[in-house]
C-alpha cells in the first residue's frame, strides 16, 4: 500500500495516527513500501474513535497542509469516510467501501474545503478506494 501511495498520491502533509500498537505496525511496513518515513502526530483521540469523533477530530486540525493520511481503526475509519462521501448507489467505489473496507485500505477523498474546520458530512468526493486485494488478489478472500 506505501508503494501504491507513493507512486499513484500526492506527497503527505500531515500523518495523524492512533497510538495504538497494530497501527504502529501498519505504518511500520507502509514506510517499508513508501521509501520513507513519514513522521506522524500520534493522537489518541484516534484510538477507536466512532466517526463522529473523527470529523470533530479534523476540525481540530490546525495545519494548512491539502494532503492528510490518518491511520486509525475500524468501524470508525469507515464510518468517517461514508460520512463525508455522499450516498449513491451508482458510485461503484464507494459501494465497495461500504461493503468491506480492510485493514491497511486507503480512502482518497476530495474535500471542497480552505481549513478542516470547514469539512461538513457529505462533502466529499472518493477519488479512489483501494484495498490491499487490489492491488495483490492473493491477499483477498479465497475463492474456494
Amino acid at each position: 500500500m506505501g508503494t501504491f501511495a507513493k507512486r499513484e498520491l500526492a506527497p503527505f502533509d500531515a500523518v495523524y495516527c492512533s497510538p495504538a500498537v497494530r497501527c504502529v505496525e501498519t505504518l511500520d511496513c507502509f514506510w517499508e513500501g513508501y521509501g520513507e518515513i513519514l513522521h506522524p502526530n500520534w493522537d489518541k483521540r484516534i484510538y477507536l474513535a466512532s466517526g463522529s469523533s473523527l470529523l470533530d477530530f479534523l476540525h481540530d486540525i490546525e495545519e494548512d497542509g491539502d494532503h492528510l493520511l490518518m491511520c486509525g481503526h475500524n468501524p470508525g475509519c469507515e464510518e468517517l469516510s461514508l460520512m463525508l462521501t455522499p450516498e449513491d448507489r451508482t458510485n461503484a467505489l464507494r459501494e465497495e467501501m461500504e461493503e468491506k473496507f480492510p485493514t491497511a485500505s486507503i480512502a482518497q477523498i476530495s474535500l471542497p474545503v480552505d481549513s478542516w474546520a470547514d469539512v461538513k458530512e457529505g462533502s466529499g468526493t472518493l477519488l479512489r478506494f483501494v484495498r490491499p486485494r487490489d492491488l495483490d488478489p492473493s491477499l483477498g478472500p479465497s475463492m474456494d
